[in-house]
Formats: C-alpha cells, structure tokens, sequence
C-alpha cells in the first residue's frame, strides 16, 4: 500500500484488468494518502479481501466499497447523512438502518465467517471477570480524576489533550496502579506478591493461570505496554518456576518471532506466552493454548478478535476459554474505565455485524 502511495504517478500511468486490494482495511479511511492512491489507479475490475470491512464505523465500509464499486454508496457527505450521523442521534433505531444498509451492499459482498463455514471448530467461550480494585488502586485511580478535573477547570489548561491524557492515564491504571510511574525496573523490584496484589486485573489473571496450570493447558496473555510484558514475565517465571516466558512484540522480527511461537506450541504442558495484540494480528499460529487473557484491550474490537483467532482457529483441538478482567471501581457501578471501554467494544462489534 505504501509503494502504491509512493509511486502514484508511474503507476497510474498503467491500465489495470483487475486490481485485487488484500487486507483492504488498509484504505478504510477515505483521506488517507494511501486512500486516494489506491482509488486513482486505472482499473478495470477492482475487488476487495479483508475479515474486517468496519472496524471503526460504516465509514470503513463506504471507502472499501467505493474502490469495488466506486459511486454505488453515492459520496461521502450522502452517505455520512443517511448512515453515519443517525448513529449519534439517541432514538434511532440502529438495526433497521443496518439491515438497510447491508441490502444496499448485498449484491457486491460475498461474505464467510467461521461460525458458518468452519463446523469443526470447537467451543469458544467468553468469561467476563469483574474484579475490584484493591484499595491501594481506587486512591490512585481517584487521584487521577482529581488531577484531571482540576486541569479542566484551570484558566489555560485541560482541553483536548489533557482529557487525552487523562483517559491514557486512566487506562494504565487500571493495569497497574504504578505503571504510569515507575520505571519497569522499579516495578520489577517489586516483590511479586505485592506487585500483583496492587492490580485487579493482574489478580484475577494469577488466578486463571493457576487453573491453566492445574488443567495442564497453556495460555496466551495479550497485553500491550512493554514495561509491564516485561515485568509480567519475570513475575510469570518466579511464581510458577518457569526457565522461560517468551513475549511477543513489535522489537521481534518475523522470523524470531515464529521460532518463538513454534517452541512455545511443541513443550508440552503448562506454559504462558505474553503478545502484544499489534504483534499478533497477522500469521500467527498458537492453536496449542486454548486460554486467551486480554489483559489490555485496543480500542478497536477488530484487533481484539484478530488476536483471539491466533488460537480460535483450524487446528485448535479443544474449547477456548477467553478471558477478559475488567477492573471495577466501588464508587462508580458500572462506570469504571474498564468496564466503558469495554461497551465501546460492545457497540463497535455491533455495528460490525
């Protein structure tokens, strides 16, 4: 996609049969660079592959179909008034828009999912694990909206970066309540009993991977800050005696990181993997775990559900458990950062469907 953007000029010039577009959700937003490239190539028949046509809102969908079918949705501002804006309005009712959409898109999709086409899958189970937090957790948690309201209501101060920063903040926290300050050294001085006693979500992971140990199963923990993949896996090692807990991330190259995967898959018995969910999304096999921990969460379900598929796929012989914790504040039920992202991933997949 980038030479495409890079080279838009010589290859322009040339008149396409068929340009076949793979991992299309690459030109999901219409004002990209690699966009508007892509959709000025002379093309003849344009078609679309990709497992995941809205990942963010119907947008997606509109640009994707606007390069197979260019025009069929009408323009961007017709189609951002009849289906995109109604989303925002309270009353609307969401499913019939849907359905209207998805008859106006009919005849271009051809669409497989693994619930339909793949009978021999097993089981997949989601578990949800609401979990206070630890007292220690709700004082820096309440801190940081202090903190925040303060900078929001001070002359010269707040707007959107500092809400920003204050949702990043929010989200570390309810990891660990010292990940936004310390360095991973400092947390790795941290006896690991005390360490994970401090998170609500480090907690109720400790305790179903004493399960996995128990079952003599494996798991994969996605998880997306490096500071905390690093002293999660010393903390993994010295509480279960393992000589080696292997994380997945973007420093690894492609083939280290497969080599990695695959030793992980052959040792039989118990054994955690931590990956970051960006480093997991593309061709990764680890059918031999069947727990999946998503102890952080990207705020786009699509990626969340690409990194499941590492294990929910052909090959995987037993019923997958995935596991999500969600950190829940005592003051705010049902309204801690957790369990609000957690309805925007709700809403997310939704629309998707």
């Amino acid at each position: 996609y980038e030479t495409v953007r890079d080279y838009q000029l010589s290859l322009g010039q040339i008149d396409w049969g068929v340009m076949v577009l793979d991992e299309a959700q690459k030109i999901k937003n219409p004002t990209t660079l690699v966009t508007m490239a892509a959709k000025a190539m002379k093309y003849a028949f344009g078609l679309c592959l990709t497992g995941t046509p809205v990942e963010n809102s119907w947008v997606d969908l509109w640009s994707i179909l606007d390069f197979a079918v260019p025009g069929h949705l009408g323009s961007l501002v017709e189609f951002a008034r009849k289906y995109h804006y109604p989303l925002k309005k309270k009353g609307t009712d969401v499913e019939s828009l849907g359905r209207e959409l998805k008859e106006r898109v009919g005849p271009y999709i051809l669409r497989r999912t693994k619930e339909e086409k793949l009978k021999g899958l097993p089981e997949k189970r989601l578990v949800y694990h609401r979990v206070p937090m630890p007292e220690y957790q709700v004082q820096r948690y309440n801190e940081c909206l202090v903190q925040a309201r303060r900078g929001f209501t001070a002359p010269q101060r707040g707007g959107r970066g500092g809400i920003l920063r204050a949702i990043y903040l929010l989200y570390e926290i309810s990891l660990h309540p010292d990940l936004p300050v310390l360095r991973d050294d400092s947390l790795a001085s941290l006896p690991p009993e005390e360490f994970i006693a401090a998170s609500a979500k480090l907690k109720k992971t400790f305790e179903i991977l004493d399960e996995v140990r128990r079952a003599g199963e494996k798991a994969v923990i996605f998880l997306r800050s490096r500071k905390l993949q690093r002293v999660l896996q010393r903390a993994i090692m010295k509480q279960y005696g393992l000589k080696e807990v292997a994380v997945v991330n973007g420093e690894m190259l492609g083939e280290v990181r497969k080599y990695v995967v695959d030793k992980f898959q052959e040792k039989p018995g118990f054994n955690v993997i931590i990956m970051s969910p960006d480093a997991a999304g593309v061709g990764l096999n680890v059918v031999a775990a069947n727990h999946v921990i998503h102890l952080s969460r990207p705020w786009n379900p699509a990626k969340e559900d690409q990194a499941t598929d590492r294990v929910y796929r052909i090959g995987q012989k037993k019923t997958v458990f995935v596991h999500i914790p969600l950190a829940v504040h005592p003051m705010f039920e049902g309204g801690s950062f957790d369990e609000k992202l957690d309805r925007l991933l709700s809403k997310k997949r939704e629309l998707s469907r």
